[in-house]
């Protein structure tokens, strides 16, 4: 008798074979219709092939253990080696599927883009603001000019970042204030792989600034719940979100960044970077703009370029702003290079720059400024930063010198700690009430 007809014989008289092969042929239906009417053909075949080869194993198993005939240990070697193989493919081909396992086994996952779209109403008229919306080449979105609203599509991010930006800027070529507001990706995430459409609504509200005043601020609603806020550090958190997912999943996760190896600062920067330092200044603010991005988006090789820049030109404005808007945008992109740009920043002088530029008095730059350097979390800079809080008369200054020694206070130890208690008591005596509320991560 072949082994073909024994099969055969099997599955006619064993009741268990006949459901086996009964629920391969459903499984091999269901993965034909799935691939063949629109759905995910990957998935369809991926699930149709493990269910008609575990079927197939399972017949086999039990044709051979129900077998009297005597089987050569060869024979029974090679049987189990290919069911086994068989399985582990299987196994594999699911789990690149599903974890995005390396090329080219992992292919669909680059494939399997999930999107989210959005509109943002009640914009301010055209000739007023701007709006705009970026992610690292992984957002875009326009005005409609039927609804007057800003409609924007999310790609699924595969970047470390946790926030997206939407810009906010002033159609004026002179003005370099822009106004972006960042919404962390917990407002989002829960939209991806689903229909649902992201409402949101732009408002200027009137946030009270430490000196007293009231400044219009660009900020973003969803329904009733604010979601971002131009000029805060932290983002807003949906609290109802699930957690942003990580860049790597599966073992991958365990093995260090290839970038953890690269990030060595090159002795020249590259033509790239030299042209956006020239841009930085240009009397386009496209332009200046688009320099701001590229320097952003390099590695901290480009660090030394932003700070001789800044060291060459320190009564430069746009210079200053561009390069704390680059800094900052770094450590947007990853805050994991904190140390990596905080050992490049040796300088008194680049230190006494950027710490000028997070007390300025113009609201944009004393913002993205502070936002670096608290990001940054240098123990010293925080030092310096506290003393300047101690001894500044402006109120708005202080408060974004004593966000900057939030970064790096934790990094103090008790001694330094108790040495920087004069200054933190001369601080806290001249805060007012909004300022005060820092002082609870200095202690």
């Amino acid at each position: 008798m072949s082994w073909l007809a024994f099969i055969a014989q099997a599955v006619k008289n064993d009741p268990r074979l006949k459901l086996a092969a009964g629920v391969a042929l459903l499984g091999a239906v269901v993965a034909a219709v799935l691939a063949f009417t629109g759905g995910n053909r990957e998935l369809a075949v991926i699930g149709g092939l493990f269910v008609v080869g575990f079927m197939i194993l399972l017949a086999i198993f039990i044709t051979i253990s129900e077998s009297r005939e005597p089987r050569p240990r060869l024979a029974a070697f090679l049987i189990w080696s290919i069911s086994l193989a068989f399985v582990g493919s299987i196994a594999l081909v699911v789990l690149s599927y599903f974890f995005c396992l390396p090329q080219p086994l992992g292919s669909s996952c680059a494939m399997r883009l999930s999107y989210v779209r959005g509109e943002i109403a009640d914009l301010p008229p055209p000739h007023k603001k701007q709006i705009g919306i970026a992610l690292e080449g992984h957002a875009m979105g326009a005005i409609n000019a039927d609804t007057k609203a800003f409609h924007f599509v999310v790609l699924e991010n595969p970047s470390k970042r946790s926030t997206l930006t939407v810009t906010v800027r002033s159609p004026d070529k002179a003005v370099d204030r822009d106004e972006d507001i960042k919404v962390h990706l917990s407002c989002i995430v829960p939209s991806f792989r689903s229909s649902s459409m992201l409402e949101w609504r732009y408002a200027e509200d009137g946030v009270p600034q430490p000196d007293g005043t009231v400044v219009a601020t660009p900020v973003l609603y969803e329904n009733a719940r604010k979601i971002g806020e131009f000029g805060r550090k932290d983002p807003i958190l949906c609290q109802d979100a699930p957690a942003v997912p990580r860049e790597s999943s599966g073992w991958r996760a365990l093995l260090p960044s290839w970038q953890a190896f690269a990030q060595t600062a090159a002795s020249q920067p590259s033509p790239e970077i030299k042209a956006a330092i020239q841009d930085l200044t240009h009397e386009d603010t496209i332009v200046r703009r688009s320099a701001r991005a590229t320097l952003g988006s390099g590695s901290v090789a480009a660090v030394p370029s932003i700070l001789e820049a800044m060291r060459q030109k320190p009564g430069d404005y746009q210079v200053q702003l561009g390069g704390s808007v680059a800094l900052t945008e770094m450590l947007r992109r990853n805050k994991a290079d904190a140390g990596a740009i905080a050992k490049l920043i040796t300088r008194p002088e680049d230190r006494g720059l950027l710490l000028e530029a997070a007390g300025a008095k113009d609201r944009t730059l004393r913002i993205y400024a502070s936002e670096f350097l608290s990001d940054l979390g240098d123990p010293e800079m925080s030092r310096q930063a506290l003393g300047l809080a101690a001894r500044t008369d402006d109120a708005n200054a202080r408060y974004n010198w004593l966000l900057v020694a939030q970064g790096g206070w934790h990094k103090l130890d008790a001694a330094q700690k108790q040495a920087a208690g004069a200054d933190l008591g001369a601080a806290y005596a001249a805060s007012g009430p909004e300022t005060r509320k820092l002082f609870g991560k200095l202690n």
